[in-house]
């Protein structure tokens, strides 16, 4: 369906209030002023979730009081419980084939529900290149030219694959750009200050910040962003490094093991947060 007000098709985006994802919104609303449909998976079991509905909401108010023009070509959000899409037994099949040789996240399993579910196509997702998803599927893409952008799909020579049967629904345009070209552009065209108000931790600490243990603020640093985490998380990951480095060695001496073994358990067990339901 496109947008009556400017005659274009809607950018269907996976937005989470991650950086990637938000960056994606911010350059298609107010660089290449496309119109942008976002989709909000809920999962009530991520300790992440409340987090990042308050980063999305607090990215729209900015958004609608600085860019109000801009603004006007945001629809409004479509969240979707796990537990609501409808079951596919052919997509479960693909997926755990798939995960009997590589493991890949449950959530684009319920992406590839949801969009057959909704006969909806090119879902973006914000996906950067080098990480492990890019190994199991990067030979899988090609280029496509989307009006005045660049996005890679899944190419129709793989049919016959399941990853394929999978991820066909998807669109990946920012497969090859990373976090610190975003964060050059978003000072290019003025809108860094929208993406202080991202989150990427999934197990944020009690008073909102990054936790410095879970894997994606682990992969926050390794892409230069770790000025994003206070120094108390930095050390966390910094031990979670070393206890990782040392740990065979440490395994042949039980007196010092068990207590590296016992920090590094507190350490994946963070307090939990308590929002209020008002």
């Amino acid at each position: 369906m496109k947008d009556t007000a400017h005659g274009l098709n809607p950018v269907r985006l996976l937005w989470t209030g991650g950086w990637d994802s938000t960056y994606r919104l911010l350059d298609l609303l107010l660089v290449k002023q496309k119109p942008v449909q976002p989709y909000y998976f809920i999962d009530t079991a991520r300790r992440s979730f409340a987090t990042e509905i308050l980063a999305m909401n607090a990215i729209k108010q900015r958004l609608a009081g600085k860019y109000p023009d801009r603004f006007s070509l945001l629809r409004p959000t479509v969240f979707r419980d796990v537990l609501d899409i409808p079951p596919d037994d052919e997509i479960q099949a693909c997926y755990e084939r798939i995960c009997a040789r590589d493991h890949i996240g449950v959530q684009y399993e319920w992406g590839a529900r949801f969009a057959r579910a909704e006969g909806l196509s090119e879902l973006e997702l914000s996906l950067i290149g080098g990480g492990h998803m890019f190994k199991v599927f990067g030979p899988y893409l090609e280029q496509r030219d989307a009006g005045n952008d660049i996005v890679w799909e899944f190419g129709k020579g793989h049919e016959g694959d399941d990853l394929y049967r999978l991820f066909k629904c998807y669109r990946f345009p920012l497969i090859f750009t990373t976090k610190r070209e975003m964060f050059a552009q978003a000072k290019q065209h003025g809108f860094e200050e929208l993406m202080l108000l991202t989150v990427f931790c999934h197990t944020p600490r009690p008073d909102g910040k990054p936790c410095g243990v879970c894997i994606p603020c682990g992969i926050a640093v390794e892409n230069g962003l770790s000025w994003r985490l206070s120094r108390s998380s930095l050390a966390k990951l910094r031990l979670k490094q070393l206890y990782r480095k040392v740990r065979g060695s440490l395994e042949r001496y039980p007196l010092l093991f068990a207590p590296a073994q016992k920090i590094a358990r507190k350490f994946k067990k963070p307090k939990k947060r308590i929002f209020p339901v008002s």
